[in-house]
């Protein structure tokens, strides 16, 4: 049924995506007592021999205004999160920020490190660092149905911002973008 939904909403819609908006701008609470630590990274990091080709592949997130974070585990990178601020952010045409705030654009976990708490983990420190940095508001852009990023920036502490609809119906040079806040919801907590 849902496979049939699908279909038929990319029939009439052209190419489409549905994500759900996060937002927070407080630290969030360390998620998992482990041996895992996360720090800064810079491009150079991801060309370790050890390094998994699902990090490699983010190498093009890196440049100007892009704050990027490393999880590892000892000295194995297993997880990445990129923030991108500024214009970089930006020129994406998504979700408008406001000056001072960053968009986490990225976070991917070494597949065989899936489910042990990598992502948490990075979304908690990452949030601390940024927030530390001067940024006042993080915002993340997360699949409508992606379940194990939605509980992973849950168990972070951010909250549910808004919906972001895109869609492309007759093959557009730019898609349509629909923007809807959730009621009552600041980017800033009071």
């Amino acid at each position: 049924m849902r496979a049939a939904i699908a279909k038929a909403a990319r029939l009439v819609l052209g190419d489409y995506a549905v994500y759900r908006l996060w937002v927070t701008d407080r630290p969030s609470k360390r998620t998992t007592d482990s041996s895992l630590n996360v720090r800064r990274v810079v491009h150079a990091d991801l060309d370790a021999t050890d390094t998994d080709q699902v990090l490699r592949e983010a190498a093009w997130y890196f440049g100007n205004e892009c704050d990027a974070f490393g999880c590892f585990d000892k000295n194995r990178l297993v997880g990445l999160a990129c923030y991108w601020h500024g214009q970089r952010y930006r020129s994406r045409n998504s979700w408008p920020i406001e000056h001072r705030a960053a968009k986490l654009v990225h976070i991917v976990t070494v597949p065989s490190e899936r489910g042990k708490g990598v992502a948490s983990l990075l979304i908690a420190e990452s949030t601390s660092r940024m927030l530390q940095k001067g940024f006042c508001t993080l915002y993340a852009r997360i699949w409508h149905s992606n379940r194990p990023s939605l509980s992973a920036f849950a168990r972070a502490g951010w909250r549910p911002y808004g919906w972001l609809l895109q869609a492309n119906p007759l093959r557009r040079q730019l898609p349509w973008t629909f923007r809807a806040r959730v009621v009552g919801v600041s980017p800033r907590q009071t």
